[in-house]
């Protein structure tokens, strides 16, 4: 079973700077004669500047707003605190010590993506192991399950205008991480490993799918791979255009491999504790959850209606 920080990394998409650029058809963000459409006609996109709020493929309901509409939305939303840093770094952290607990302690596996599940299967298919092979769609479907829950759910459970479905996800992580603890360390091909394995799977990617960006930054909670890839564009970025503000980002990506790095090591001092070990992995995840359930019941109450960006 598997799991590598997988490449699924997104799209860059392009938006203006201010509302004002936008309508000026797009002169404002760049150097171009853009004509003002959206999307822009062929040939004229790649001259537009690219905004430091970046989607990166992340916001599907973009589809037929204008470029006015869109830096109208990016200036007037206030930041929710399940967009703020300091959740998006617990959750990494928590990630981390979920990684290094499948690997040390559940089969040799990272779970919290599934490219390396992919090409497991095709290796033992290639083999002829057909069982053996035939077996890592099950953590594939419970990846796969994970992202359809996290998006049919935040609709019924923002009507019920208590708590955030940010929030509620996180209690349910603590939960199922705490069952996970109960359950006694076996063999790698037992089923017991197995359905760890896949429990893991199964939260891991409702994370990845809800928590998007962090403070504009397009973010992935569960896996090295993307933010590896960031550092390097926003590099490029500052270096060409001279932008101190992509520095910052790039920072912003390196506090994240930093705080999964450090996670890693820690969760591997606490190997003592054997299968309850993940239970170091709740500390994070119940700050987490705190510091959003206060303010979906307190200061941000009047605002469960609003969709973080991203979504």
């Amino acid at each position: 079973m598997e799991t590598e920080s997988s490449d699924e990394t997104q799209k860059t998409d392009v938006t203006p700077e201010t509302a004002a650029d936008a309508s000026n058809g797009g002169q404002g963000a760049g150097n171009s004669s853009h004509s003002g459409q959206w999307p822009p006609a062929p040939g004229e996109g790649h001259h537009l500047r690219r905004h430091s709020l970046r989607t990166h493929g992340c916001e599907p309901h973009h589809e037929g707003r204008t470029l006015a509409d869109l830096a109208a939305h990016y200036e007037s939303h206030e930041k929710l605190m399940c967009e703020r840093l300091i959740i998006y770094v617990l959750l990494m952290i928590t990630a981390g010590m979920m990684g290094a607990y499948t690997y040390n302690c559940r089969g040799g596996v990272f779970c919290n993506a599934q490219t390396a599940n992919v090409v497991l299967m095709a290796i033992r298919l290639g083999n002829g192991e057909w069982a053996n092979g035939f077996y890592y769609l099950i953590p594939m479907l419970a990846y796969i399950l994970g992202g359809f829950v996290s998006e049919i759910l935040p609709t019924p459970v923002k009507k019920a205008h208590f708590l955030r479905w940010d929030t509620y996800l996180i209690l349910f992580e603590i939960i199922v991480l705490f069952v996970i603890g109960w359950i006694p360390l076996a063999e790698s091909t037992s089923w017991t490993t197995r359905i760890v394995q896949i429990m893991i799977n199964f939260i891991a990617s409702m994370q990845y799918n809800t928590f998007r960006k962090a403070d504009g930054v397009p973010m992935a909670t569960t896996f090295c791979t993307n933010h590896c890839r960031m550092i390097g564009v926003g590099l490029a970025d500052a270096i060409r255009n001279r932008d101190k503000k992509r520095l910052k980002e790039v920072g912003v990506h390196v506090l994240m491999i930093v705080g999964f790095l450090l996670a890693g090591i820690v969760m591997t001092l606490f190997d003592f504790m054997e299968e309850k070990a993940i239970w170091v992995a709740c500390i994070p995840l119940l700050i987490a959850f705190v510091v959003l359930a206060y303010a979906d019941l307190g200061p941000e109450k009047g605002r469960l209606y609003v969709v973080p960006i991203g979504h």
